[in-house]
């Protein structure tokens, strides 16, 4: 689990505290790199040295031993540089352009009174369409602020080839039998449909197709593409490995699941789809940790399965 942290969420819009945060909160102080143990290893083998060397027994065994603590610390770090070249290099290698245009249109932009995200489109059994979010993404960001008007938002379509001159339609949080709204911020995610009168999804849109993790498993390495419309900037693709699956986020409700990836995710992305080298759905971007490079955030496929069975989508 990791405590302590500052979330920063990937939503557009104006500062929001964090637990429905949006991207431009006051930063939090940087966290300088650390090797964990470094310090402790350093100090031992140091005051060793320094004690053999004053009582004269082998000091220049206590400083080959610790030269040769360093060479095997510096050869650790060089295998782990290795290993992430290698997978920046075939990530660089596999061509993604089918994946890529393949799902691009399946992704909208959710824009709200004070800011946007983004989102996707999935069809449940019966043929009807939804749009899942992030619930930060909606949360007091609904176009009217009337309590007597539903939670109304605007969505921009893909046209085909981007989002420019795209189809724009309305939608509104989908409220539940029980009279509550089909948005959990333990879960960090909303549920919407489209309100205006006589839609008809485009023929060039494919709804999501979520991935089965009981037959194919999430595996460390895997390489997932980010999909989302960062500070507003459409059709914006980016790339990375799968570097931890489960992980745990204080904030957030105990069940709720993350994924680590090193793919980029900048404000804007908050709500857009995280897919395998096949196209599939394997999360939601959510946002980042402060201070840290290259830790993206992704609720898991197995929280986004559970709640749109509670939200009755099958």
């Amino acid at each position: 689990m990791i405590q302590g942290s500052t979330i920063r969420f990937s939503a557009q819009g104006p500062a929001r505290p964090i637990a429905g945060g949006m991207s431009h909160e006051a930063p939090s102080q940087a966290v300088a790199p650390r090797f964990s143990g470094q310090g402790t290893a350093i100090g031992k083998f140091s005051l060793m040295a320094v004690l053999a060397a004053m009582l004269g027994f082998g000091a220049h065994q206590g400083v080959d031993r610790l030269n040769g603590k360093f060479g095997s610390m510096q050869d650790s770090f060089q295998k782990t540089a290795r290993l992430t070249d290698e997978a920046a290099d075939a990530i660089n290698r596999l061509d993604l352009r089918h994946v890529v245009r393949d799902v691009a249109s399946a992704g909208v932009m959710v824009k709200g009174r004070g800011g946007l995200g983004s989102g996707w489109w999935i069809k449940d059994a019966q043929g009807n369409l939804f749009v899942v979010t992030n619930h930060h993404v909606v949360d007091g960001n609904r176009l009217y602020q009337d309590d007597r008007v539903p939670h109304t938002y605007e969505l921009r379509m893909h046209n085909g080839s981007d989002f420019q001159d795209a189809q724009t339609v309305m939608a509104e949080i989908i409220r539940l039998d029980d009279g509550k709204l089909a948005m959990s911020e333990a879960h960090d995610m909303a549920l919407l449909a489209v309100s205006t009168p006589n839609f008809r999804l485009p023929d060039h849109i494919r709804p999501i197709e979520l991935r089965d993790l009981e037959k194919e498993p999430l595996r460390v390495g895997e390489t997932v593409i980010a999909v989302g419309a960062p500070h507003g900037l459409t059709d914006n693709v980016t790339a990375g490995v799968i570097s931890h699956i489960g992980r745990h986020i204080e904030q957030f409700e105990p069940a709720n699941l993350f994924i680590h990836t090193t793919a980029p995710i900048n404000p804007g992305n908050s709500g857009g789809a995280l897919y395998d080298a096949q196209g599939r759905l394997v999360g939601i971007n959510t946002g980042t940790i402060y201070g840290v490079d290259g830790m993206g955030l992704s609720i898991h496929t197995q929280v986004i399965r559970e709640m749109l069975k509670h939200w009755q989508v099958r």
